[in-house]
């Protein structure tokens, strides 16, 4: 049977094109990196699970600059800091953008969300929210007592269900994200935890991969064409974000409307600060989008772009728990870790027992609880929530070290690779909060953990708030033990936790034991105080 006349045309020009891009590749100075096979260059080494892991045996080979090709795609992977810092920092201007994402980003249309923006005007407008509703003082002021309720209502949470500690770290974690985003965790009509665990399962039909991210021109295909079921996908579930996204919106700007008095949340706070602007429709809509992107964007970004652009696998995209963000990934960390180090618990406690007595913590703390606080840096290092880093696009050519980088190529900084720089950090592989308490450590986890340059995460300051205030709580709480038959301290953390999109433990059995008779009642007391204070 005869080929159709476009497939007949369409399938050579591919080749040649592919052949053009080959011989094109073969006159430029490349950052060096796996041997390449002819068309479809590095194809065969996309890495099936733990991308990070195979970018830093890779780094170990060729250097801290990996260069690969997929069927004509450039990709540059960063194995090193400073690097990372020189390319995505310092030449900020010119890695800022964002790869293409045609059915999440322009069908879908999660392009107008913050983390899937191209650098642009509406990127830079987000930003500026962002910058104001987030800085550190204004964290501090708003956002205090809510970290404070949320932390005591997890330890609430595990005196109820003890054996239920992941769930009870993402309930927790989701209610905290909707109250300070939209000044509430549900209404009559709905849950909004809820709300968003739905958004969760369409993003992860999203990023199972489609064949107009790879062809773009598909996306003007007519959606009542056989083999256009994408189309029609994408028309409904760019529905249900932009009802979700508006029916959100909504519930702030009737209370902000209602004339009595409401919760200061991030969107409230904008929609005050825009009120008698002469584009306050137009940003009101950018709030409403930035508003969701709060809470979800930066999982959806990375999942879906490490799922399509590199090829993974349906092993990988099991493993994708798209509800997992910086808090959910850095608390099951946590736990993990003072199960393997009990010795930690020991001075944590003796810290926290010395300057609080029988007193709950609180964020005022802070400066009073400095192991604590090298804890939480320690935790962000051990194991970084999103260890393969988010991808970065370049927008002009460049050149490091006499390596040619084309413009358009994508730019990974394997975080995992720079937690584990034995240059850096002495023995790397062990948990120690001491070299953050001693001050040894030549390089602050906050630095490089939340992404390089303006593509920086913008809630950085909210994130260590909230992570701090409920590992202060969890220690003053409970006493962690490794339920396990099996000694995992010994164990590489690389078998212990999953590394592919957001970082978190395999199944790990422990127990949270109470440290006090009556800590039912010291949690009530404190939530009680909390939400008075609100």
């Amino acid at each position: 049977m005869a080929l159709p006349t476009s497939l007949a045309y369409g399938v050579p020009s591919v080749v040649l094109l592919l052949l053009i891009r080959h011989i094109w590749h073969r006159r430029h100075h490349y950052p060096p990196g796996p041997p390449q096979d002819p068309l479809i260059g590095n194809l065969r080494n996309v890495p099936k699970d733990k991308p990070c892991l195979t970018w830093e045996e890779w780094g170990k080979t060729y250097g801290p600059l990996v260069y690969m090709n997929i069927v004509g795609k450039p990709y540059i992977i960063i194995n090193s800091y400073e690097v990372a810092r020189e390319l995505l920092e310092k030449r900020g201007g010119k890695y800022s953008d964002r790869p293409r994402f045609v059915m999440a980003g322009e069908l879908v249309g999660l392009g107008i969300q913050t983390a899937l923006a191209p650098f642009g005007p509406l990127w830079r407008r987000h930003r500026k929210f962002f910058a104001s509703a987030l800085a550190p003082h204004v964290i501090v002021k708003n956002y205090s007592s809510i970290h404070e309720r949320k932390a005591y209502q997890f330890i609430q949470y595990c005196l109820d269900r003890p054996e239920e500690y992941r769930q009870n770290i993402k309930r927790m974690s989701g209610e905290a994200v909707n109250e300070i985003t939209y000044g509430a965790s549900r209404n009559e009509e709905y849950d909004f935890v809820d709300l968003n665990e739905e958004l969760s399962s369409v993003t992860g039909r999203v990023m199972q991969g489609y064949l107009v991210d790879f062809l773009p021109w598909l996306k003007y295909v007519p959606e009542w064409m056989p083999g256009a079921q994408f189309k029609r996908d994408a028309r409904k579930w760019k529905g249900q974000y932009s009802w979700t996204r508006n029916y959100l919106l909504g519930t702030v700007q009737k209370a902000v409307a209602s004339g009595h008095p409401f919760r200061t949340s991030y969107v409230s706070s904008l929609l005050q600060a825009v009120a008698k602007s002469d584009t306050r429709q137009e940003d009101e809509g950018m709030i409403g989008s930035s508003g969701l992107t709060f809470y979800r964007a930066a999982n959806d970004t990375v999942s879906h772009f490490v799922t399509v652009e590199a090829g993974m696998s349906n092993k990988v995209l099991k493993d994708i728990d798209p509800s997992y963000f910086q808090t959910v990934s850095a608390l099951n960390t946590f736990l993990v870790a003072m199960s393997l180090y009990p010795e930690v618990q020991v001075k944590a406690r003796a810290e926290l027992d010395r300057v609080l007595g029988d007193r709950l913590p609180s964020l005022s703390d802070r400066n009073e609880l400095p192991y604590i606080f090298a804890i939480v840096q320690e935790v962000l290092r051990w194991v970084p929530p999103f260890p393969n880093g988010l991808p970065h696009r370049l927008m002009e050519e460049d050149t490091y070290e006499g390596y040619y980088i084309p413009a358009g190529a994508t730019v990974f900084a394997n975080l995992w690779a720079m937690s584990r720089d034995p240059n850096i950090f002495e023995n790397p592989d062990k948990f120690d909060p001491d070299r953050y308490y001693n001050g040894t450590a030549k390089l602050d986890s906050r630095d490089f953990v939340f992404g390089f340059g303006r593509r920086v995460c913008p809630g950085n300051h909210l994130a260590i708030q909230g992570i701090f205030m409920t590992v202060a709580t969890i220690l003053w709480s409970f006493e962690i033990k490794d339920k396990s038959p099996i000694n995992k301290r010994d164990m590489d953390s690389r078998q212990i936790f999953n590394l592919n999109f957001t970082a978190h433990p395999e199944p790990f059995d422990i127990s949270l034991e109470p440290r006090l008779p009556n800590l039912h009642e010291y949690i009530t007391r404190g939530i009680s105080e909390r939400e008075a204070l609100e």
